[in-house]
């Protein structure tokens, strides 16, 4: 049996998008009596072990709610200029602030209610295996938020931005680990008023507080 590696990761937080489905920046948006970004705050601050700081929020210059928060938090929040290019210009911007080959967390915003134990079993399984990329799944369809070791760096600088950081995942199939887990939460993209009000109906109707 492989035992646990000792890797740390810092964490790399997506919340520059314009949030325009939405109709305002989803990491303030409220679910479950939470931001999305407190959500995401409390999830990390359950595997920190694993996932030492650095942690990095990029977003947009204008935020000064967000940027008080996470720095409060011990976060650091990192300027995307131009948010417009997607998801994979803001991973641009985060790698230039990684300590040097340190791997990291990758979380979007809009996947806040992500489980405690879907969290620790996702570090758990990328402490084994630290040069894989590591995905939660729901019958092998890969979910948020995921793992890129160290090596992944330098791919997702040469990925195509129109192909985001799929690209990588793409490429290289076989070091892909999918952690399967009973968290609906890593497959829902919750970007429209609707789905966050579908998602409130869910959790009064379950009890679930993931990060209460």
């Amino acid at each position: 049996m492989t035992n646990e590696s000792t890797s740390a990761w810092s964490a790399v937080i997506l919340l520059a998008g314009r949030s325009s489905r939405m109709g305002r920046p989803k990491q303030h948006a409220t679910v479950g009596g939470k931001t999305f970004l407190e959500h995401v705050l409390l999830g990390l601050g359950m595997v920190r072990g694993r996932v030492t700081p650095p942690w990095l929020f990029v977003g947009q210059e204008a935020d000064d709610a967000g940027r008080e928060r996470v720095a409060a938090a011990g976060g650091v929040w990192v300027v995307n200029p131009r948010p417009e290019d997607g998801p994979l210009s803001s991973i641009r911007r985060a790698l230039d602030h990684l300590p040097a080959g340190r791997g990291f967390l990758l979380w979007p915003i809009d996947h806040p209610l992500v489980r405690p134990a879907t969290l620790a079993a996702l570090m758990a399984a990328a402490a084994r295996q630290p040069e894989a990329l590591t995905v939660p799944s729901v019958d092998r369809r890969r979910g948020h938020p995921v793992v890129f070791p160290a090596w992944a760096g330098a791919e997702l600088r040469l990925a195509p931005l129109e192909e985001g950081a799929r690209w990588v995942f793409q490429r290289y199939p076989e070091r892909i680990v999918h952690v399967e887990v009973d968290d609906p939460w890593v497959r829902t993209n919750l970007n429209t008023p609707e789905l966050l009000a579908a998602a409130e109906r869910w959790l009064q109707a379950e009890g679930d507080r993931p990060h209460d």
